[in-house]
């Protein structure tokens, strides 16, 4: 039976904004877009997160890339962390 966007909005209502916040930095950017999509309300909840919104943000073609070859393997908090850095975490070098 598929989720109504109703529900996943009256269900998320009962969470509280940090938990929901928590959820969303754990979540792969090509699940966190499916998750925006359900309804506008989540949208304005997932860009009010300030991980999520830095990465739009400054890094657009690298959430655009993400997309495209639907790469999961890095969760929002994970990314954010990583684009962050100044290190690179193979060679230690500064990067710009």
């Amino acid at each position: 039976m598929p989720i109504s966007t109703g529900s996943v909005t009256s269900q998320l209502d009962k969470l509280s904004l940090e938990v929901i916040i928590a959820v969303v930095l754990l979540l792969d950017i090509p699940s966190l877009t499916r998750f925006c999509s359900f309804s506008h309300c989540i949208m304005q909840l997932v860009n009010s997160v300030r991980q999520y919104t830095s990465i739009i943000d400054h890094c657009p073609d690298i959430i655009r890339a993400i997309m495209s070859i639907q790469a999961d393997a890095l969760h929002c908090a994970t990314l954010y962390r990583t684009l962050s850095t100044t290190r690179c975490s193979i060679c230690n070098c500064f990067g710009n």
